[in-house]
């Protein structure tokens, strides 16, 4: 397969490794508080409305559902780079800093957007963060969009899923 010439997986990984891996996964969905939840929450809870434009005149509907759809991009493909890292752990705590490593780098967007709401960048960066914190976005709700965040949540577990099973099956019989 073409993943498997891509990528070099661990021929011999011990069990406990790959029950921890396994665990992990639902983990890696769920703390990615700035990923595929939040991108699901803020389409399944917040909607556009005109008082946001009113807010702040940069803020414009394109630019508020492209955001949204980057946020999820960027989401997804963290999952995807945290699921290949965690298939890559020959050791059980090598599994848990490779996961701490990437959720660090998750965050190094919420360091800079606080440093730059403190005014240590500059004026100009400390008045966009101050903006961005005073915009209000009311929240909404509906069934429809609650389902579809649930599918989008399962297919997601799902997929990592599948794919662990599918690579374990692949190892355990090379």
């Amino acid at each position: 397969s073409i993943l498997m010439k891509a990528m070099v997986f661990p021929t011999t990984v011990d069990a406990l490794v790959k029950v921890t891996q396994f665990f992990m996964l639902p983990i890696t969905v769920l703390v990615t508080d700035s990923g595929v939840l939040t991108a699901l929450f803020i389409y399944a809870h917040l909607k556009w409305s005109p008082e946001i434009e009113e807010q702040n005149q940069l803020v414009t509907k394109k630019r508020y559902i492209c955001a949204n759809i980057i946020r999820f991009i960027d989401a997804v493909l963290y999952q995807v780079v945290i699921f290949f890292v965690l298939l890559q752990a020959t050791e059980v705590l090598a599994v848990f800093l490779n996961f701490a490593a990437l959720r660090f780098f998750m965050e190094i967007h919420t360091v800079a957007f606080e440093v730059a709401r403190n005014g240590f960048l500059s004026v100009p960066l400390y008045k966009t963060a101050a903006e961005v914190r005073r915009i209000q976005i009311k929240a909404t709700s509906s069934d429809s969009t609650q389902r579809t965040a649930r599918i989008f949540f399962v297919v997601s577990l799902s997929g990592m899923c599948v794919g662990w099973l599918y690579l374990s099956v692949i190892e355990w019989h090379s």
